[in-house]
């Protein structure tokens, strides 16, 4: 954690292993929503990179991202971005490193180039595909919102109608007035003096507004081709790191930089913060059995005393902890107002947790056993700490992970799973899983509006086998012939997990792909489905991760009547 004590950030260091050089950086990526979800996990590698040629690089959290301080409808939201670049850097030089160069990626570059425009000494700035006029990523922004709005919305209408939802989170006035007055086109008064010294790179074949932005700042400019960031903007599960890229940048910077006068001290940030008046969070790293990394963040009420009721929260497939849409940060803070405590956690090439990573578009490897003993050990962690009374929470695989764990632990009083695809493993149900979304995704005509699409199609990346294996089960199904389940038998592992005396929530977007698990278990009519302590919700109006803002809110009702005994 960095920044003032009462609006922390959180932030990833990444420390060099061997020699250090004389250059650090700061990562800024994506400051706002589904970018910052997406990207996460390639700019972890980018992060691992810089490190390993001896940068020491730090990756942060805006303020009202990720785990950092703040909420969506926080004002003055663009200057706490600007102000949060130059806390960032001064943790860079806080570790020895005599110069410091800003990455700023997509919008993530625009609040780059405002911090030095504001005065924030650098001594090098790399824009990549960064945005100078806050118009152009809106309508891009907007125009991703409509593909991705349900038509039939029939949850309560939000109170405040003055923000903005863009793709599952919220745009205030305030910061969507900043956005669109935004234009770092012309040198604002005062700039020049700042950007005398930083050497600036331009990369992207788009760059040639950038480049004119910074030349009117009298900024030595460079401009390199790279390919463009949206690899990186793809679905978390599918997002990859641009290896060609980040080997690109790293170059330059070490050619850019010498090797440090002394070695780079370990860091020195505080791993425990106050996020929100009455909440305490803790960053943790937890080795699993094989020596692997995992990463939770720990939330509790501010205070000495532990409470024995905890919450875990696991995430879906490639998102992080924070949970989709940032709903387990906000869940976790306002449990912890309650006195709650719990823990959002990252398995394995998941967020920050370590190990290999998983082949992408392979959505199977996320419902593997092993991921499950990650989830079970981080479940440990709380046990650890006084929990005797658990509640588990996960999002698609993170639902299933939620169920195993239930399954196998004697200290967990009640699971809410949201979305699952799957409730066991099962190789080729997890087969049939990976087909059927991506049967779902190929047959959606709202996605071949996106330019993306087609250029995946060129390129080989949209999984035409899988749709075809779906295609092909379809064909079956209507044919009277046997096709793949979608799940393995859980009707009576559900039974017998409730009569455990677990509560067991099950709740379904009602157009969502997993409402077809409930669907096998009630004989085809998912509003069927009774099976004793086994509370089954259909949600009307929402999609996969829960948006609208509106379903999140709905399914932060069925938490709080798990708290409070309602359900």
């Amino acid at each position: 954690w960095f920044g003032p004590a009462e609006r922390p950030l959180a932030g990833r260091l990444h420390v060099p292993a061997g020699e250090a050089r004389d250059l650090g950086v700061v990562v800024c990526g994506p400051p706002f929503g589904w970018e910052d979800v997406c990207a996460y996990r390639p700019l972890r590698t980018l992060g691992m990179t810089l490190a390993a040629a001896g940068l020491t690089t730090l990756r942060f959290d805006f303020p009202g991202s990720g785990d950092s301080s703040g909420e969506d409808g926080d004002p003055g939201r663009w200057d706490a971005w600007v102000a949060g670049v130059a806390g960032a850097v001064a943790v860079i030089r806080a570790t020895g490193v005599e110069r410091c160069a800003l990455i700023g990626i997509g919008l993530g570059g625009a609040v780059a180039i405002a911090a030095v425009d504001n005065g924030l000494a650098v001594d090098g700035v790399v824009l990549w595909d960064a945005v100078v006029e806050g118009r152009v990523w809106l309508r891009q922004a907007r125009a991703f919102q409509r593909l991705t709005v349900r038509a039939r919305v029939t949850l309560p209408a939000r109170a405040d109608c003055g923000s903005e939802e863009l793709a599952g989170f919220l745009l205030d006035p305030g910061l969507r007035t900043d956005l669109e007055a935004l234009d770092l086109r012309p040198a604002p008064a005062g700039a020049t003096a700042a950007w005398s010294a930083p050497f600036a790179l331009v990369a992207s074949a788009r760059g040639d507004r950038v480049a004119v932005a910074l030349a009117e700042r009298g900024a030595t400019v460079g401009k390199i081709v790279l390919g463009g960031i949206e690899p990186m903007l793809d679905e978390p599960h599918r997002a990859r790191p641009v290896t060609q890229g980040f080997d690109a940048i790293r170059d330059l910077l070490v050619d850019r930089s010498v090797p440090a006068a002394r070695p780079a001290p370990l860091p020195s940030g505080d791993p425990v913060a106050t996020p929100l008046a009455g909440v305490r969070e803790r960053i943790l790293t937890l080795p699993a059995g094989d020596g692997t990394e995992l990463c939770a963040v720990e939330c509790r009420a501010d205070g000495d005393a532990l409470s024995d009721r905890w919450f875990v929260f696991y995430n879906a497939a490639g998102v992080r902890h924070i949970g989709p849409n940032r709903m387990w940060v906000r869940f976790a803070r306002r449990l912890a107002l309650q006195g709650i405590s719990s823990l959002r956690v990252d398995v394995r090439a998941v967020g920050d947790g370590g190990g290999e990573e998983f082949v992408r578009d392979a959505i199977g490897a996320y419902y593997t056993p092993i991921v499950w003993d990650d989830a079970d050990r981080l479940a440990g962690h709380a046990r650890a700490l006084g929990a005797s009374n658990l509640v588990l929470v996960g999002l698609c695989s993170g639902a299933t992970a939620a169920f195993q764990v239930a399954r196998r632990r004697a200290d967990v009083r009640a699971v809410v799973m949201l979305n699952p695809l799957l409730l066991d493993w099962d190789e080729g149900a997890a087969s049939a899983s990976d087909a059927e979304t991506s049967w779902r995704s190929a047959t959606r005509p709202a996605n071949w509006l996106r330019g993306s699409r087609w250029r995946k199609l060129a390129t080989g990346r949209v999984p035409l086998r899988a749709v075809g294996r779906a295609l092909r089960a379809r064909i079956a199904s209507r044919l009277g012939r046997d096709g793949p389940d979608l799940v393995s038998g859980p009707a009576d592992q559900l039974r017998e997990l409730a009569a455990a005396g677990v509560e067991v929530h099950l709740v379904v977007a009602e157009e969502d792909a997993a409402v077809e698990v409930v669907a096998s278990l009630a004989g085809g009519d998912p509003a069927r489905l009774a099976i004793p302590g086994v509370d089954v919700r259909l949600l009307a109006g929402s999609d996969h991760t829960f948006r609208p803002v509106e379903a999140q809110e709905a399914i932060y009702q069925i938490i709080e009547e798990v708290v409070h005994g309602a359900a």
